[in-house]
């Protein structure tokens, strides 16, 4: 359920909505150093404004994980989501985005991460679509085994049918970060808990 603050957005658009979601899916694992999960679904979002038609889509996710080194870890990912629009007419927009990353312990408590994703954002009711291609780097510092100390550098270009949206973006981000998970090497070294089978 999404509430606004305001009844209406400033092009006049009422832009309240409910939405629901189902999915069923497996999640398996080849000894330690593979595992995959996958899904399949559907979402729905309805709308209070008449003028926003009610958007139903077929979900699907997936996530890989697997460790060629005991240290490194490689993981794969798909997501669709029904995310919220502002541009005049469209009542949201359809997520559909993978990522890839590469986790690597270089020492005990310091940590290196490289990632990309490509997102294509498909507009509900105007004819716009946009491409979305993200690549970072990070380096953590753990002196704490759940505090950190982080370097990033995320660059991300959008490229949109509409040529006014276009943009590239970088980001250079020194980061502060707690987490709940120990960030040292039996983070990415040790095995996830086994599970197996569908939900």
């Amino acid at each position: 359920v999404r509430r606004y603050d305001s009844a209406r957005d400033d092009f006049g658009f009422a832009r309240d909505s409910a939405g629901q979601g189902v999915a069923a899916g497996f999640t398996c694992e080849a000894g330690h150093a593979f595992s995959v999960e996958a899904l399949i679904g559907y979402l729905r979002q309805s709308y209070a404004d008449s003028r926003f038609d009610t958007v139903g889509v077929v979900d699907a996710g997936a996530l890989l994980n697997w460790r060629p080194l005991p240290a490194t870890r490689v993981t794969l990912s798909l997501d669709r989501t029904i995310e919220e629009a502002t541009a005049a007419g469209a009542s949201g927009y359809l997520n559909t985005s993978t990522a890839l990353t590469i986790e690597q312990v270089l020492a005990r408590d310091l940590t290196m991460a490289l990632s990309g994703s490509y997102t294509v954002a498909d507009y509900n009711s105007l004819p716009r679509t946009d491409t979305l291609t993200a690549f970072a780097a990070e380096l953590r510092y753990f002196f704490h085994p759940n505090v950190f100390l982080g370097l990033e550098d995320r660059f991300v270009e959008r490229d949109s049918n509409i040529d006014a949206a276009n943009y590239d973006d970088n980001q250079l981000m020194v980061r502060l970060g707690a987490q709940l998970s120990s960030g040292y090497r039996d983070s990415a070294a040790a095995p996830d808990a086994r599970l197996d089978g569908l939900y």
